[in-house]
């Protein structure tokens, strides 16, 4: 049925209308009847129930006919489909009720919604706008509930005056769970921008800089049903096209503050708003669509070089975000990927095959790894070097390939396209290991077109040609590995310095029927004959991972598949430092680990930094130098630097407390601040030679600061 909006509006002139509720209408006839049941089953029977069909090519349209036909406060607008923000401004230009309500045509009421709404704003006069509770029906993206909870959650109670903070996270945007006075719409002409989606956003940016109360009423009044094919399900989809909107929108909304002189008092809650949509919708496209992300950033680029960074007030990841989105730093956002390999061959018929699996963060120290095997390297020998991860930056790959030599190959493996189709999200993890550690169980179908490999953690170095150890013959042996030194000797049931590995045998046995502790082996270094590892299927791994909820990750896992499968290597292929340092443990090594330990002379085969704290945070225990050694030589060895920095300045800060000090906390905050400073600049331009120049002309400066705090504490 077409209606022409001066009849409609001619029909209902003498009807005396509470509230007007706009139903904008688009392929949902599987969840209509319910909309509409709840809206004409409310107690409040004032009400105009406005449907606009956008041209929906289901059976929408004989619904509301139907519909129609039973209640006349039905009324129907068809128009050519234009999207949400066209159907509700029809629906806005023919509402004759005091107060609008907007509903999804998936979504519906609870009975008393439009009441106790009108009821609410007619005490109070001097209110335009009010928000109320909502209830969240899942049918799809249960995941995302967590967010949701946060997103929706109500932050203020009752009356309140509009603030500019409002605008950035502290309200949401939508507008099917407010009531907003009409008059109040019609004098600010306030419409939601049409032809693009996110025009909530636009509709809500328009109002909040323009009202002056907002009553907020902790009631769920409205339910909302998140579901594939909705606006955000598109969002989650990946919609390309989605996410470009959001960006046209808020071209919109800059020029609506221009024009109504809203900029200065709301710039930096836009801006912030601006940035947390620039990092949430990066993350919405596809890993490979690497053309579409670099174009978003050339667009917010653009758009933010207009401004001076000095007249928002951001945090210091806001300032890092807004750097990087006018550097058109790619990398970071990964939007620029060259140099991953999508099928991994050996690259040499001889070949020292070295795999790493890494994440972002331990990218560093595996540098440091890799200069040790460098340095170690023999002439005569081929070394094809694998790092696989989950998504390490373009600049960060740079930095590992400058290491690269005549007879070594650097490559990289992403493993989030190869992972996707298993469920990684239950799986056990600590602060201090991530969900990377498991990428091990995965290394025999990565890499099925070798017949060996050599796995290495990334916080180790290899003091010898690693070629030594991978000449090591495991044809008989699913893996070679050493033992744990802590859990093969038994530290773990008696060491009352960490009471929750005193379980650790009993745990194992009841968890895995695991009862072979003494040849219990560390999967820091792992060689491993390929064929034999697949004999067990991935599932089999993971169904171990799943179950395992506690102690170590991965390894936990190792052990219970391969317990009687592998080689034990000599220790000093893999000589865990933090042993030297447990109170009990020349009471339970055997003697041959300990002289391991002891001598001073002869330096262990790889060296493997477990446990906490980490050497790169501790420059003072046995072998730490020499970690820091190779460290030098890595082209990592500023960003190192800066993290030791950060430490000291934390620790500095900390403690101390005396008023006269103060020089030294100076002399930390400065660090920290050149070293803030100068990680931009390495953000921005990735030159290595002009790198180490700055670095070194601003560690002149640090040593002529460190002379004062060294004068001051000498005094003292």
């Amino acid at each position: 049925m077409n209606v022409k909006i001066q009849d409609v509006i001619k029909k209902r002139v003498s009807k005396m209308i509470k509230i007007s509720v706009i139903i904008p209408v688009y392929n949902v006839e599987q969840y209509l009847p319910k909309c509409l049941d709840s809206v004409l089953n409310q107690t409040l029977k004032d009400i105009e129930i406005i449907c606009i069909n956008d041209e929906s090519p289901d059976n929408c349209a004989q619904i509301l006919e139907e519909y129609q036909k039973r209640d006349s406060r039905i009324i129907i607008l068809n128009q050519k489909n234009s999207g949400q923000g066209s159907a509700r401004n029809r629906g806005l230009e023919i509402a004759k009720g005091k107060y609008i309500q907007f509903l999804d045509s998936d979504d519906f009421y609870e009975p008393t919604c439009c009441e106790e709404m009108y009821n609410l704003m007619e005490q109070h006069k001097d209110i335009d706008v009010a928000c109320f509770d909502c209830n969240i029906i899942y049918d799809a993206y249960e995941e995302h509930q967590k967010y949701d909870n946060d997103y929706f959650r109500m932050k203020y109670m009752g009356k309140k005056r509009n603030i500019p903070a409002m605008a950035h996270q502290l309200v949401d945007v939508n507008c099917w769970n407010k009531i907003f006075r009409k008059s109040f719409l019609d004098k600010y002409k306030i419409y939601f921008p049409e032809k693009l989606h996110y025009e909530d956003v636009g509709f809500f940016w328009f109002w909040i800089t323009k009202v002056s109360y907002i009553y907020f009423y902790q009631k769920k009044l409205t339910n909302y049903l998140r579901r594939k094919g909705s606006f955000l399900g598109e969002i989650y989809e990946k919609k390309s096209k989605t996410i470009f909107d959001a960006f046209a929108v808020n071209e919109l909304i800059y020029k609506d503050l221009c024009k109504s002189n809203k900029w200065n008092e709301y710039k930096t809650a836009f801006i912030r708003s601006y940035l947390m949509k620039i990092r949430w919708l990066i993350e919405c496209f596809p890993i490979d669509a690497r053309k579409e992300k670099r174009r978003l950033i050339n667009l917010c680029a653009s758009f933010l070089s207009q401004f001076d960074l000095l007249d928002f007030q951001l945090s210091e990841e806001e300032f890092n975000l807004y750097n990087n989105v006018i550097n058109k730093n790619y990398y970071i956002f990964g939007a620029y990927t060259k140099y991953d390999v999508k099928n991994i061959l050996p690259m040499f018929e001889d070949g020292i095959n070295i795999v790493f699996c890494t994440d972002k963060n331990y990218i560093s120290y595996l540098s440091v790894a890799l200069q040790s095997i460098i340095e170690n390297s023999s002439p005569i020998n081929n070394y094809d070097i694998v790092i696989v991860h989950d998504g390490i930056y373009d600049f960060q790959k740079r930095y590992i390939l400058s290491q690269r030599q005549s007879n070594i190959s650097i490559r990289f493996f992403n493993i989030q396209d190869y992972i996707a189709e298993f469920n990684l999200n239950n799986l056990f993890t600590r602060s201090d290991m991530s969900i990377a550690a498991y990428y091990r169980l995965f290394l025999g179908k990565i890499f099925f077109n070798y017949k060996k490999i050599l796995y290495l953690d990334c916080d180790l170095i290899v003091t010898t040609d690693i070629a030594d150890l991978f000449a090591v013959d495991i044809n008989n042996y699913t893996l070679a590995a050493c033992l744990d030194t802590h859990i093969a000797n038994n530290m773990v049931a008696i060491d009352s310095d960490i009471p929750r590995l005193a379980n650790f045998k009993k745990y194992m046995e009841q968890t895995f029927n695991y009862t072979n502790s003494e040849r219990y082996f560390n999967s820091g270094v792992l060689l491993i004959n390929i064929d034999m590892f697949n004999s067990l299927s991935v599932d089999h791994l993971l169904h171990l991972a799943n179950i395992n909820k506690s102690y170590y990750h991965d390894q936990n896992v190792l052990n219970a598949a391969f317990s009687h499968e592998f080689l034990e290597l000599s220790p000093k292929w893999n000589v865990q430092t933090h042993i030297k340092y447990y109170p009990k443990y020349r009471l339970q090594l055997p003697v041959d680990v300990i002289q391991i330990y002891d001598d001073y002379d002869e330096m262990p085969y790889i060296l493997h930094y477990t446990s906490q704290p980490k050497v790169w945070a501790d420059l003072y225990k046995q072998w730490n130098n020499v970690w820091w050694q190779y460290a030098r030589k890595s082209p990592y060895y500023e960003i190192l630097m800066q993290s030791l920095c950060k430490t000291s300045h934390k620790s500095i800060v900390t403690n101390t407390q005396v008023a006269g000090m103060s020089i030294v906390r100076n002399v930390a905050n400065y660090s920290k601040n050149r070293f803030d400073y100068y990680r931009c600049k390495l953000l921005s331009k990735i030159t290595l030679g002009k790198l180490r120049k700055h670095y070194k002309k601003k560690r002149k400066e640090l040593k002529s600061k460190l002379k004062q705090v060294r004068k001051f504490l000498k005094g003292k």
